[in-house]
């Protein structure tokens, strides 16, 4: 605070209801990031919500933090190739910083084709990882006029929901 700079609770804080969003707010946060496990339905709870509140609408979502980085056992950070493949052939991207490694989704959350569908939210966060800058343009543009999704893509659990 004394920084001049504003808390904002991410995703895993996994924010599912008001009552777990009041009690952040009471430790100072000034915007929030909902659980990507609710439904557009169960996000209804942000219209009355007394700080901005968003979600998660593209990127390779994380999947697991790993503290030993399982590239480094075969091969050096240096000439990592920054992905676990797994029985099927799918990579699952990695990224390492601060002494760990987070495993991320092999494809990225789309939802820029249903922006209709979604609650009255106040921002939509796109999670950038490993995406060139042209692959960032055409993200941001697809987003800007509900472009469709790529070939690869998952809605994420958002139809899921949590009871």
């Amino acid at each position: 605070r004394s920084a001049g700079l504003s808390a904002i609770a991410g995703f895993g804080m996994n924010i599912t209801n008001l009552g777990a969003l009041e009690a952040l707010i009471q430790r100072g946060i000034k915007a929030a990031v909902l659980s990507q496990e609710l439904t557009f339905k169960q996000m209804g709870f942000s219209k009355d919500a007394p700080v901005p509140c968003g979600i998660i609408a593209y990127g390779h979502q994380p999947l697991m933090l790993l503290r030993n980085c399982p590239g480094k056992a075969a091969e050096e950070c240096k000439s990592c190739s920054g992905g676990l493949t797994d029985r099927r052939g799918i990579r699952f991207p990695l990224t390492c910083a601060a002494g760990c490694a987070e495993l991320l989704n092999s494809v990225p959350l789309w939802l820029a084709d249903k922006l209709d569908r979604l609650p009255p939210l106040d921002f939509l966060l796109l999670h950038f990882t490993d995406e060139t800058p042209e692959k960032v343009a055409a993200v941001l543009s697809a987003y800007q006029n509900g472009g469709k999704p790529p070939k690869d893509f998952t809605r994420g659990l958002y139809k899921r929901g949590v009871e």
